[in-house]
C-alpha cells in the first residue's frame, strides 16, 4: 500500500509522461512502484478519468499534483496531443518552481528485470 500523509500536498508521488511507444516501459516502472508510492499512469486510471476534461486533468497532475514527474523522452515527446499538454504543464511548473520535481529518462531502455540501463541511456537529475 502506498504511503500517504494527511498533510501531504501531493496527490501522486510520481507521474509518468511518455509517448505511446513507451507505454510498456512506463507500465513496467509503474507496476514496480505502485505498491510503495502513489503513481499516475494514464492507462491505469483512464476509467476514473472518463468524462473529465483531459486537458485540465493533465495540467493538474503534471503541473501540481505529482511530487515527481518522470518523462520517458523521445523526439516525438511534446509533439503529440497529450504530451504537448503535459510538456506545457511541466514547463509552467518549472517556471514557477524550478526543475527539481522531474527526472528525464532519455532514449530508452531501462531493463526492469535486471535493473540495468541499456547502452546510451542516461538519467538527467537537475
Amino acid at each position: 500500500m502506498a504511503m500517504t500523509a494527511d498533510n501531504d500536498p501531493f496527490k501522486y508521488d510520481i507521474a509518468f509522461s511518455f509517448v505511446t511507444e513507451d507505454e510498456g516501459l512506463a507500465t513496467q516502472l509503474n507496476d514496480r512502484l505502485q505498491d510503495r508510492y502513489r503513481t499516475f499512469l494514464y492507462s491505469k486510471v483512464q476509467e476514473k478519468l472518463a468524462g473529465t476534461d483531459g486537458e485540465k486533468t493533465f495540467n493538474a497532475v503534471f503541473g501540481k499534483e505529482a511530487r515527481i514527474v518522470a518523462v520517458l523522452l523521445r523526439p516525438e515527446w511534446g509533439n503529440t496531443r497529450w504530451t504537448r499538454i503535459e510538456e506545457t504543464a511541466i514547463r509552467n511548473r518549472a517556471h514557477d518552481q524550478g526543475y527539481d520535481f522531474h527526472d528525464v529518462y532519455h532514449d530508452r531502455i531501462w531493463d526492469c528485470d535486471s535493473g540495468l540501463a541499456a547502452q546510451g541511456t542516461y538519467l538527467v537529475q537537475p
